[in-house]
């Protein structure tokens, strides 16, 4: 059976580009798209741009949901593109579909229920055919997305503080901040669930700065003791973007906390998305006094390119290799090789997720000189933690 169907295309990641290269930018890739677009559909086709980066398509006759899926595939490969812009600076394009059929059905509905579509289709793929599934979870994570807004604005959300430990001693001589949201944890949902929530509605940033706040109004109270570093993690977004930077002056600023202090941990997957945008951000806090730290060393992204281009302070060699050390010899080899390579960097290496003394006496023999794990504590609440 023929029917008008709708496709809501939107551009993935577009505010990345005006934000990083400038509007300019952003109207030259907008073009591109609208020429591509128009030479992609078929002359009965309607083709709009609603605003910003969204386009729309609506094809009068249109013979299901298989034809409208290879219709929406077609779209989004020819929306596949690299655009150079002045300067030689290439642009890789691509974008999400949604689809919606009429069934009744007003204009505004069908870009409504299109609008849906494509949203889920950012997450799971680049098409997908709207049904009331997909309405049902959109009202869901509104939900969750509002009481989260509310958490953050309210403070409901704090950090708990994880010793790090001097391993020839003993002695704690920093803390990593993690976010903790009683309500969340009541509900049986992992705070990673929630920072995940974040990253897809766009709140981390609020998030961030508010575990920056508390986490410098400790570090200026003493709370957790006279030369403790505490250590921060930032989301990959922030670092590309160069937001961390403007967050962190402004925190540290505001508080009158030392920037030599507190330690940014950022992790491989940053290095992914833009590595030279990345490397100028931390190179900026750096500057600022700020120590940087490689988060997960070792988890599948490692480049030694990374120990040279970045202005590290700190690697955490990841859990996955401390767990095996003591019955394997490869991951203690790793481990080992890590080390030694990190002291001739002038680098400090924290090996994460030590459970038990066999591995910290293990890391200890191997020249390790910090760590961090349930064996030394659990993270706590700043109440909690021993004076």
């Amino acid at each position: 059976v023929h029917a008008v169907a709708l496709f809501f295309l939107d551009l993935d990641d577009f505010k990345t580009v005006n934000d990083e290269h400038g509007h300019d930018a952003g109207d030259m890739v907008l073009r591109e798209v609208a020429q591509r677009l128009s030479q992609a559909v078929r002359a009965t086709d309607l083709i709009c741009r609603l605003g910003g980066d969204e386009f729309v398509v609506v094809v009068p006759d249109m013979d299901g949901e298989i034809e409208a899926l290879a219709y929406a595939e077609r779209l989004t490969k020819t929306l596949e593109l690299e655009v150079v812009l002045p300067g030689g600076h290439p642009i890789l394009v691509s974008a999400s579909c949604g689809i919606a059929f009429t069934s009744g059905s007003e204009l505004q509905q069908l870009l409504t229920d299109a609008d849906i579509a494509m949203l889920h289709a950012k997450a799971t793929g680049r098409h997908q055919v709207f049904d009331q599934a997909l309405d049902s979870a959109r009202r869901r994570q509104a939900e969750e997305t509002a009481r989260l807004r509310t958490a953050i604005e309210s403070g409901e959300i704090v950090p708990w503080f994880q010793p790090v430990v001097r391993l020839a001693d003993g002695a704690v001589v920093g803390a990593e901040a993690l976010a903790r949201w009683p309500e969340a944890h009541s509900q049986g949902r992992d705070i990673s669930q929630v920072i995940a929530l974040a990253e897809r509605t766009g709140l981390i940033a609020s998030l961030d700065r508010l575990i920056y706040t508390q986490a410098a109004a400790a570090l200026v109270s003493g709370a957790l003791g006279t030369g403790i570093r505490i250590s921060v993690n930032a989301s990959p977004r922030q670092i590309t973007t160069g937001l961390v930077v403007k967050e962190i002056a402004e925190v540290l600023a505001e508080s009158g906390a030392s920037p030599s202090m507190l330690a940014v941990e950022v992790t491989e997957s940053a290095m992914l998305t833009d590595p030279v945008a990345a490397a100028v951000h931390l190179a900026e806090l750096a500057e600022m006094g700020v120590q940087v730290a490689l988060d997960d060393f070792g988890t599948g992204f490692s480049s030694l390119s990374h120990l040279l281009a970045l202005p590290l302070h700190i690697i955490k060699v990841d859990r996955s290799f401390v767990a095996g050390i003591v019955d394997d010899v490869r991951p203690r080899e790793v481990v080992r090789a890590i080390i030694s390579m990190s002291e001739n960097l002038g680098v400090l290496v924290v090996a994460e997720g030590v459970e038990t003394e066999a591995q910290a006496d293990l890391l200890r023999s191997l020249g390790c000189p910090l760590a961090q794990g349930y064996l030394f504590g659990r993270p706590m609440p700043l109440e909690d933690w021993p004076s």
